[in-house]
């Protein structure tokens, strides 16, 4: 069966613990494309990390415990979601998704260093089936711009998005 997991990025403290602010797994476009792909059939995984503003690892790790990864999976990430996609996958060899799709992938690995802590495994992009797809707007920031260079030189193959006045796929 089809399924996706979406996972949200690293908002700020304040707009994370802002009660008018959706939590960051509904936020921006996150749950408009949980809606259009379980229309599409696909069972859908939106899963929240604790203390996203302040991404540690192992929490985000525990946010998607127990979610299966396989041939039919189909993994999104934003933003630090992204970059927190391409660590799981590189650190567990045996997991090949069908497609893994980049929104707006950050690592910055001076801010972060423990949740940035890896190498992005080249085997990758023979490990997921179909696409690894980059979605970057090039009005992001140059962390991003930096990020989407590193994925393109550690991967082959993969689709590079470019968009302009998107910013960081934000609403």
């Amino acid at each position: 069966m089809k399924s996706a997991i979406i996972l949200h990025g690293k908002p700020s403290r304040e707009t994370y613990e802002d009660p008018s602010t959706p939590v960051p797994s509904q936020n921006h476009w996150l749950g408009w494309l949980r809606s259009e792909l379980g229309q599409k059939g696909f069972v859908v995984s939106n899963p929240e990390a604790k203390e996203p503003y302040n991404p540690q690892y192992d929490l985000w790790q525990d946010a998607i415990a127990g979610l299966d990864i396989d041939f039919e999976t189909t993994l999104v990430g934003h933003s630090a979601g992204a970059s927190f996609w391409l660590r799981y996958l590189s650190e567990n060899p045996t997991l090949n998704p069908e497609k893994l799709i980049l929104v707006a992938p950050w690592i910055d690995r001076s801010k972060y260093p423990d949740f940035f802590d890896f190498q992005i495994d080249a085997d990758l992009s023979h490990r997921v089936l179909g696409a690894i797809s980059i979605f970057n707007s090039l009005d992001d920031s140059a962390q991003v711009q930096n990020t989407v260079g590193e994925i393109q030189a550690s991967l082959a193959n993969v689709e590079l998005r470019e968009f302009t006045n998107r910013g960081h796929f934000t609403l």
